[in-house]
This record gives structure tokens, C-alpha cells and sequence, in this order.
């Protein structure tokens, strides 16, 4: 795995490798009990992996989120053009692209008398975005935001978004709820990032208190998930920041473990495995439910999942060296600066 160093690097990666499996293990959980919903069946009890979704519910995007905003810091001072060819019109590129595609599937499956129907539905998705691809234009807006915004004391910005989040401000158009319950996490990911760096050094050098810290979260965390406290805003908001620093210390000391590079390889994919997992997931827990198999039990919800992530996977390792390599690929076209190479999704 390389030096120390390269392990402070490598658990950015391997931090989002477990909010990606995270992510698509919560579809999986949702769709099979959608599925059983629309055959009018009744819903099973919950199993391990239904109680797994749930215990990483509290912390499970706002680790993504933060993530997303550690390495903000080094370049939201550049200039205006390349900022935003860099952070918002390259995953605006697969926002659009994706939803395209995924309507696309979906409009199939549907009837539309008349083609203005069509085109509005879809206008609609790009206000209200459909399943998961919410994240990738939120963050498009967090990024413009934050810059917009640099000039003003962290402090004052940190209030803000906790004000937000508290207050459980409402909105008819989720994507501005989304914003309020979402943007304080990114920009604790953009403040503290030093801190959190030092948090990883501080892990993988004191292994042992580590674990035991640790322990105590996911025991603290499951309670209050258990008790219904973690509805609660104060609480909610807590349990995001405590659970963001135990993903970030457990993908520290993960980095350490050389048989674990799936994770990270995972992590350095996310966005590929982000907008190619959720069709051929969906169409495999259509089929596997129609057809009767004994998926309620958490392990087919767990193979389900890792089926999303590896439908993604082969997608883009078949695609990438041909004319298709669009679907994971930013074209020059699709470049403010038309002149720079194309930027692969993953980056």
C-alpha cells in the first residue's frame, strides 16, 4: 500500500467505497419491499440487513457529503471558468445524462398520450430529481454556493447551515430541503478538513483506543437509532458529524489492511458505481421478487446489492475503450475549456 503517507491519502477512498456500498445497499432494502408493496403482498419482518440500513440511516449521506467537501479548500480560490468546468458542470454532465438514461428506461415501461406530456416529465426531473441522482446536482449547488459565499466567517456559515438542519426547514421542492438538511455536512467537510486529516494520522497511530472509540459510537449510534432519538434535529445532527469521524477513523485504519483495496478501488469508482448501479438493480429485484425467490432474509438484499455495484462495474470496464466511454467520460465538448483533456467520472 505504500508509505505512511499514502495511507493518509488512501482512506478518502476507502471512506467512499463504504458511503457507495452503503448507499446502494439502502436501494436494494427499499426496492425488494417496493416490489412486494406492488405485488399487494405483505411485508416480511425486518431481517440484519434491514437493521444494517437503518443503523447507518443517521450518518450514511452526510459522510458523503463531507467527503465531497475535504478537498474544497484547494480549489475554490481558482478562477471562475475552471472552478466551474471542474465542479459543477462535470457532474451536471452526468446529472443530465443519467437522468436521461433512466427516464428513458422508465418512460418505456409507461404510456404518454402526447410528447409535451413526455418532455415536462422530464423538465420535472431536473427540478425534482429522480432516486439518488439528487446527490449529484446537490452537489453542482453546494459548490457554487460555497464559493459564492467564501468571503463570509466560518463560523457564521457553520451556524447557518446548522440553523438549517435544526429548524427541519420544509419546501414544496425537496431539492431545497435536501439543501437544508445537507449543506452543513459538506461544509464541515470544507472547514475542518485539516482536522479531520489529523483525526486518520491520530487513528492509525493509536489502533487500539481507536477500536475501543469506536465501539462505544456504533454502540451509542444504535441506540438512539433504536429509540427513535435519531429523528430528533439536534440529535440527527450530532449523529451525522459523530458518524462522518467513525467512518473516516474505520476507513483510516482500513487502509492499513492491503487485502482491502476492493474497498478503496470502490471508492476511486463511486460516482461510476453512483449512476450505473440503480437500473440493473431494479431489474433484478423486479425479477428475483416475481419470480418467488427467498430474498427477504438479508442476504439476498446483501446480494442484490453487491449484483448493483458489479452491474456498474462491468458497464463501465466494457465501455471504456469504446465509442460509449461517454456514459463515464466527460467528452471535450462538454468542457468550458475545450482545449483540456476529458475528465473520467471517477475523478
Amino acid at each position: 500500500m505504500g508509505s505512511s503517507s499514502s495511507h493518509r491519502l488512501d482512506w478518502v477512498d476507502y471512506a467512499k467505497g463504504i458511503c457507495i456500498v452503503a448507499v446502494v445497499m439502502m436501494y436494494a432494502a427499499r426496492d425488494l419491499h417496493q416490489e412486494l408493496g406492488q405485488l399487494g403482498r405483505a411485508l416480511p419482518p425486518a431481517n440484519w440487513l434491514d437493521e444494517l440500513v437503518e443503523f447507518a440511516r443517521p450518518f450514511r449521506m452526510p459522510d458523503f457529503f463531507l467527503i465531497s467537501g475535504l478537498f474544497l479548500a484547494r480549489v475554490i480560490d481558482r478562477p471562475w471558468r475552471a472552478y466551474l468546468d471542474k465542479k459543477v458542470v462535470h457532474y451536471l454532465y452526468f446529472f443530465v445524462l443519467w437522468s436521461a438514461i433512466i427516464f428513458a428506461v422508465r418512460s418505456a415501461a409507461q404510456s404518454f398520450d402526447r410528447i409535451d406530456a413526455l418532455a415536462l416529465e422530464f423538465l420535472r426531473w431536473m427540478v425534482e430529481p429522480y432516486a439518488m441522482l439528487w446527490f449529484i446536482q446537490l452537489l453542482a449547488v453546494f459548490f457554487v454556493f460555497t464559493k459564492l459565499t467564501r468571503r463570509v466567517p466560518t463560523w457564521a456559515m457553520l451556524a447557518f447551515g446548522a440553523g438549517l438542519f435544526i429548524s427541519e426547514f420544509r419546501s414544496p421542492i425537496h431539492q431545497l430541503q435536501n439543501f437544508g438538511e445537507r449543506f452543513v455536512f459538506f461544509y464541515a467537510g470544507y472547514a475542518f478538513a485539516p482536522w479531520f486529516f489529523k483525526l486518520v494520522a491520530w487513528v492509525q497511530t493509536h489502533r487500539g483506543a481507536a477500536v475501543v472509540g469506536l465501539i462505544a459510537w456504533a454502540a451509542v449510534n444504535g441506540v438512539a437509532v433504536g429509540q427513535g432519538w435519531s429523528h430528533e434535529p439536534v440529535v440527527a445532527l450530532a449523529l451525522g458529524l459523530a458518524g462522518a469521524c467513525a467512518v473516516i477513523s474505520i476507513s483510516g485504519l482500513l487502509s492499513l489492511v492491503p487485502w482491502m483495496g476492493w474497498l478503496r478501488y470502490l471508492g476511486q469508482q463511486s460516482l461510476v458505481v453512483y449512476v450505473g448501479f440503480y437500473i440493473p438493480l431494479a431489474a433484478m429485484t423486479r425479477w428475483l421478487v416475481s419470480s418467488g425467490w427467498p430474498v427477504f432474509n438479508g442476504w439476498g438484499g446483501l446480494a442484490i446489492t453487491a449484483f448493483g455495484i458489479l452491474a456498474a462495474l462491468c458497464l463501465y470496464w466494457a465501455v471504456r475503450g469504446t465509442w460509449l466511454r461517454w456514459l463515464f467520460k466527460r467528452p471535450a465538448w462538454a468542457h468550458l475549456d475545450r482545449e483540456r483533456p476529458a475528465a473520467v467520472v471517477a475523478s
